[in-house]
């Protein structure tokens, strides 16, 4: 018995190429601004994991015995260094499009990922020293 399969969509410009992806591989907000190819946008994404893996092994490798230490610092270090060539790598592709608006977000948002991680992830000693200190500015006030 023979079973027969309906034939793949075909697209008007030419033979369907497989797997036929879910999403349009162009995008674009407006009609008059050409259209950005979806593998374009990718690279930020990776410029953050080639970021945190280089500036993670850097800080890992720096305290001098020559075994690699894994704390709280090499992982704040790895995610502030992800995100710095993330948001850069996002800021120089928005200028080159001449998106002067949108460079200068990336690079508040990276800012902003950088001082979050540093906010979060500072040793312990950081954050008793400046719990400690809170407290005598409010006895003292």
């Amino acid at each position: 018995m023979k079973i027969s399969r309906s034939p793949r969509p075909r697209p008007p410009g030419g033979p369907v190429q497989w797997p036929v992806p879910a999403w349009s591989w162009h995008t674009s907000r407006h009609a008059s601004q050409p259209a950005v190819p979806f593998a374009t946008q990718r690279p930020v994404l990776d410029e953050f994991i080639k970021g945190s893996l280089t500036t993670g092994l850097l800080a890992a490798m720096q305290h001098g015995n020559g075994q690699p230490l894994l704390d709280r610092r090499t992982l704040r270090l790895a995610l502030q260094g992800g995100a710095a060539l993330a948001a850069g790598t996002a800021a120089v592709q928005a200028i080159r499009q001449a998106r002067h608006g949108q460079a200068l977000l990336a690079v508040a948002g990276g800012a902003l990922a950088v001082a979050a991680a540093e906010h979060f992830l500072k040793p312990d000693a950081m954050r008793l020293q400046e719990d400690h200190d809170g407290t005598q500015e409010e006895e003292q006030a």
